[in-house]
């Protein structure tokens, strides 16, 4: 069990604990522990929606995006490894979508993710996103990703049922 809040910014504590998140899902490559999550929070266009365990408040997923004009970018999404497979990123990804989509007005989304990362292609595909290009060496020579994009408007009208206060899974 989980629930789904919007980050807190403004807060040190919590900043801390992304950075911790952070460090402890990605391998030092992909990691943005060192100074580049903290300064993603700290932009205007940033939105960071966060799940925490229903138990004890603990974080145990995010998702960072940036919102250009009409668009989300999904920059970042981790999940505690000992919470996968609960329904977590698809929460976090369903909500930002649907924020995105109301509030922000947005009518599209896109993201990069490996091509070797065959379980979250799965699920970006079963929200909605389509491949629309190839990126060649993306993270490292040899390791390269997809483009994806997702038309936003499935997405719009469903504030309600995606709203984050007081969601629980």
């Amino acid at each position: 069990m989980f629930r789904l809040e919007p980050g807190n910014l403004s807060s040190a504590k919590f900043l801390e604990e992304l950075v911790g998140l952070e460090r402890a899902t990605f391998k030092k490559n992909d990691s943005w522990a060192d100074g580049e999550l903290e300064q993603m929070a700290k932009k205007r266009n940033c939105i960071i929606v966060v799940a925490r365990l229903a138990v004890d408040g603990k974080l145990c997923g995010y998702v960072l995006c940036t919102s250009t004009g009409l668009n989300v970018h999904v920059s970042k999404i981790a999940v505690r490894a000992d919470c996968r497979r609960q329904g977590i990123a698809r929460g976090l990804m369903q909500a930002v979508l649907r924020t995105a989509a109301n509030q922000r007005r947005s009518s599209s989304s896109t993201l990069h993710v490996a091509l070797d990362n065959e379980a979250a292609v799965q699920l970006y595909r079963s929200l909605g996103y389509k491949e629309d290009g190839l990126l060649e060496d993306y993270y490292t020579p040899g390791r390269h990703a997809y483009k994806m994009i997702c038309d936003l408007e499935p997405y719009k009208g469903a504030a309600e049922e995606g709203s984050l206060a007081g969601r629980k899974r």
